[in-house]
């Protein structure tokens, strides 16, 4: 079996929460070393020179001579419920908003680390004030040149969306000083601000789109590498390049990319095998083997931070109960759900935060202890005949997992029904709090990103799908969120995570790897932990 903790603690362990709290200024093609913290940060006339991050224009060019061309086509599992930033919390629509949006900062793919993207330079000007200047000449799709009234306007129009609102928390305000140059307080000292203006639920629109009550689900007008062109549901989407695309360094190098959405991971694999597809975004973990064999494709595995886990609605008569829900996990054999679900590619795993993180507690998780179970349902006087529950799925990959669960919980007196779904529609039951338990996950780019989405009691009927309440733990995750020296910081989520751990908000089941196979001839520079894609980087080798 892949023994991921080890090393995923190995890459990711020290790096993810210095990033939010990274330098004043950065080259959007280079990780830099981490700045002051927020209320040491340096007055303005001391900040670092803005010349420091070069201009877009004087960047150096790498699109192809001839032009953009070629064509890529990406066999994916799931169907995105919306393309509209902020309007979702999966990583489908993610994967399409990054080709047609950019944030003021984007994370690096090895490190997470968050650097500026179409931010030119920053400093700050107080604890809780940063400004920020943005290149000029960046253009929409529509034509128009960006500017700070766009950034204010998509900053406020997006935090309107409950689905954002786990991204927005640490821009309190923003305000634009002139064209190009504006300003956001987060309020107090926030460890999150720079991870947050990464995510797709900040990405920046026309506020004369905004203004004019445009659907950007049907048409995601950005000023990403790639334009949208075609949805066909349940079939495909369609981008071409952005050819006035304002960063030279990161510049598209395919013209036309289809996604091609293919449920079955089969029906995937043999697709890529025929030259059907290009690339495989959610492999099927039984055919890795197949795949690895193949001469003419390649098989990319590396480290996530993929926390896969059980949701558990805890409003609901069954999952309220705390002991209830330890019982159950101590009741999974997790090792056979990683066996049958996964084929071993992932690392089963007992705490409610994915572990490689640095901060993260391991005291108390619960253990594969079926006996133990049995005892403390009888000592809470519970008949595990009346626990009956259902169980959403939205894959076949699931569908085994689900199974696995379903044989333990028998050997525990409880039944469980199986229900699989689509994805749209497993998303849409889950986020409204219409079930009982479903398989799913959460992938981030931070441990704070993590547990404020997932855990915290502002984002129930957000992200917080689980719906877990408690005032001790969200005022955890609020004093980490403040806390700007690390290792005070670092003591606060230690803290937090143990609390996670003890209320049992969700059933962990595993941390996966990233497995991705794809054409060999396709090179592809970036594949980083939190799954995303940069695709504007892709080109193909003839």
């Amino acid at each position: 079996m892949f023994k991921a903790k080890r090393i995923l603690s190995l890459v990711l362990a020290g790096t993810l929460l210095v990033g939010a709290l990274s330098g004043c200024s950065g080259n959007n093609n280079a990780q830099q070393s981490a700045a002051p913290a927020a209320s040491q940060a340096p007055a303005a006339s001391q900040a670092p020179a803005a010349s420091q991050a070069p201009a877009a224009s004087q960047a150096p060019a790498v699109q192809p001579e001839s032009g953009i061309t070629g064509k890529l086509i990406i066999g994916t599992e799931n169907e995105p419920g919306t393309i509209a930033p902020g309007r979702h919390g999966t990583l489908a629509g993610n994967f399409m908003n990054s080709m047609t949006h950019n944030g003021l900062f984007r994370a690096t793919y090895d490190t997470l680390e968050p650097v500026p993207d179409l931010v030119e330079s920053y400093k700050a000007i107080s604890d809780s004030v940063w400004e920020m200047k943005i290149y000029e000449g960046v253009m929409f799709h529509n034509g128009e040149e960006m500017t700070a009234e766009d950034v204010v306007a998509s900053l406020y129009y997006l935090r309107t969306f409950p689905e954002a609102a786990s991204f927005q928390q640490s821009v309190k305000s923003s305000e634009v000083v002139d064209k190009y140059t504006f300003r956001i307080d987060t309020g107090e000292p926030n460890a999150m601000l720079f991870i947050d203006l990464t995510n797709h639920g900040n990405f920046i629109m026309p506020k004369s789109l905004i203004d004019a009550g445009h659907d950007f689900n049907l048409s995601p007008i950005g000023s990403g590498p790639y334009v949208f062109e075609e949805w066909k549901l349940g079939d495909y989407l369609k981008f071409t390049a952005f050819e006035d695309y304002f960063d030279k360094t990161r510049y598209p190098q395919i013209k036309d990319v289809t996604w091609r959405i293919l449920p079955e991971g089969s029906t995937r694999t043999i697709s890529l095998e025929t030259g059907e597809i290009d690339y495989i975004v959610e492999v099927a973990a039984p055919d890795v083997p197949r795949l690895e064999a193949h001469p003419d494709i390649e098989v990319f595995k590396g480290v996530s931070t993929q926390h896969n886990h059980i949701l558990i609605n805890t409003e609901g008569p069954i999952f309220s109960n705390i002991n209830v829900r330890k019982a159950i996990d101590m009741g999974i054999d997790k090792e056979a759900v990683v066996s049958v679900g996964m084929d071993g590619l992932a690392e089963p795993i007992w705490n409610q935060s994915p572990i490689n993180f640095a901060g993260v507690s391991s005291e108390g998780e619960n253990t594969f202890d079926p006996e133990a179970a049995k005892e403390l349902l009888a000592a809470e006087g519970v008949d595990p005949a009346t626990l009956s529950f259902e169980i959403i799925v939205s894959n076949d990959a699931r569908r085994r997992m689900a199974e696995v669960i379903q044989g333990n919980m028998a050997d525990l007196g409880i039944g469980v029904t199986i229900n699989l779904t689509d994805f749209a529609t497993y998303f849409d039951l889950t986020t409204e709090g219409n079930y009982e338990a479903s398989i799913a996950n959460f992938t981030s780019a931070s441990l704070l990103t993590f547990m404020y989405s997932v855990l915290h009691n502002e984002n129930i009927g957000g992200l917080n799908r689980s719906r877990i309440y408690s005032d001790e733990l969200t005022a955890l995750i609020d004093e980490a969120i403040v806390t700007v020296d690390e290792t005070d910081r670092l003591e606060v989520i230690g803290k937090a995570t143990k609390l996670a751990n003890e209320l049992t908000g969700q059933i962990p089941l595993f941390q996966a790897m990233i497995t991705r196979a794809f054409n060999s001839k396709l090179v592809v520079p970036e594949t980083g932990a939190a799954g995303e894609l940069h695709i504007n980087l892709m080109h193909w080798n003839d």
